[in-house]
C-alpha cells in the first residue's frame, strides 16, 4: 500500500518538472499506473490485508497469528485456559481494521466491471481519457475485442486466490484452490480471449500444470492426513480434472 503514496510523488514530480503542470491531462495515467499496480500485486496486497484473519493452533492450544506467533487470535476470557492470565490480544482490532481493508480490492473489483460495461460506449464515443486510465486492462494486443470482459477473471481469480489461506483446513484450501484454477481454465478453453491462438494453448497448460501440483500437495500434509477429506478431495480433484479435460474439447 506504501507503494502509492510513492507512485503519487513521482507522478506529481514528472507532471510538474517534465509537462509543465497539466495534472488534469495526466490524471488518466496515473490511474492506470494505480490499476496496473493492482491488478499484478493483487494476491500478495489482499494476502497482506487477511494476514490477521490467517490463525494457528499453538502447542499451548491458543489460536495464534500466522504472522505473529505472538499474539493471540481471540480474546483471553474465550480462548485461555481456566486460571490462565494472559494480556490483551490486539488481534480483534487487527480483524476489524482487515476486514475494512477489504473494500480496496473489492472496489478494485468493481471498478474493473464498470469499466468492462462502460467500455463499447467509451470506445465509441472517442473518449480518450477512459482508454488512457483503463490501457491496462483493455490493450489491444492482448484479447479478441469480443473478449473485453475477460479482464474480471484475472481479477476476480487472484483475489479467491487470496483468501484460501483464510479458510481452515489443508484439505478445505486445497480443494477450494483446485475449484478456482478449474473454473478459470474451463472460462478460458469455451472462451478463448487470447488473440493468439498459441496463447489459449499455453494458459491452458499452465492452468493444468497448477492443478496437478496443488492435487499432489494432498500426500504432504503437514500433520496426521484425514482420510476421508483426503478421499473426497481426491474424488474432487478427478473429476474437475475429466470435466476440465472434456471443456476444453
Amino acid at each position: 500500500v506504501a507503494m502509492f503514496p510513492v507512485l503519487a510523488l513521482i507522478h506529481v514530480a514528472a507532471v510538474k518538472v517534465v509537462l509543465g503542470g497539466s495534472f488534469k491531462e495526466q490524471r488518466p495515467v496515473f490511474i492506470g499506473c494505480c490499476g496496473l499496480v493492482l491488478q499484478g500485486m493483487m494476491i500478495s496486497i489482499v494476502s497482506v490485508i487477511l494476514a490477521p484473519l490467517q490463525c494457528q493452533e499453538s502447542p499451548n492450544g491458543l489460536q495464534t497469528m500466522l504472522s505473529e506467533p505472538s499474539v493471540i487470535c481471540f480474546p483471553p476470557d474465550a480462548s485461555a485456559p481456566p486460571g490462565s492470565l494472559l494480556p490483551q490480544s490486539p488481534q480483534p482490532t487487527m480483524a476489524a481494521l482487515s476486514i475494512s481493508a477489504c473494500t480496496l480490492p473489492v472496489m478494485f473489483l468493481c471498478g474493473v466491471l464498470w469499466a468492462v460495461r462502460k467500455a463499447p460506449e467509451k470506445v465509441h464515443a472517442g473518449d480518450r481519457a477512459f482508454l488512457r486510465a483503463t490501457l491496462f486492462l483493455f490493450t489491444p494486443e492482448r484479447f479478441n475485442h469480443t473478449s473485453r470482459w475477460y479482464v474480471v477473471v484475472p481479477v476476480a481469480r487472484a483475489i479467491l486466490v487470496a483468501l484460501v489461506p483464510v479458510l481452515p483446513g489443508s484439505a478445505l484450501q486445497l480443494a477450494s484452490l483446485v475449484i478456482i484454477i478449474t473454473l478459470s481454465n474451463s472460462v478460458t478453453c469455451l472462451e478463448r480471449p487470447w488473440r493468439l491462438g498459441e496463447a489459449n494453448l499455453l494458459d491452458a497448460f499452465i492452468h493444468g500444470g497448477l492443478t496437478v501440483i496443488i492435487a499432489f500437495a494432498c500426500f504432504f500434509p503437514a500433520n496426521k492426513p484425514n482420510e476421508y477429506a483426503l478421499a473426497v478431495f481426491s474424488s474432487v480433484v478427478l473429476g474437475l480434472l475429466v470435466l476440465g479435460t472434456v471443456t476444453a474439447m
